[in-house]
């Protein structure tokens, strides 16, 4: 084999293997999980309940729901009240990695 055509055969492979590497990369970043990137963001949760328990559990329900990743895992109370109508709404915030 003549040394042109042993070059033009290196090169060749080289591109080959090149594209594969490329393509095999960019597969890898297209299968992540968009869960993989971090945010460190606060979330919010918003309930209502026919007690205070019941909405800060809906509030934590709502939390969990939007969000990953949050500590602590059940979110900090900012606070709940009761309305005229006697239904309790309630907030609650935690830390967290983002949204789903």
């Amino acid at each position: 084999m003549s040394a042109s055509r042993i070059t033009a055969l290196a090169a060749a492979l080289l591109a080959a293997a090149s594209l594969t590497v490329g393509l095999a990369g960019q597969a890898a970043v297209a299968a992540q999980s968009r869960h993989d990137t971090h945010y460190d963001i606060i979330g919010y949760g918003y309930g209502t309940g026919s007690t205070s328990l019941a909405a800060k559990e809906a509030a934590e329900d709502s939390l969990e729901g939007d969000y990953y990743g949050c500590t602590p895992p059940l979110g900090d109370l900012v606070y709940d009240t009761e309305g005229s109508n006697g239904i309790w709404s309630a907030e609650v915030d935690a830390n967290c990695e983002g949204l789903r």
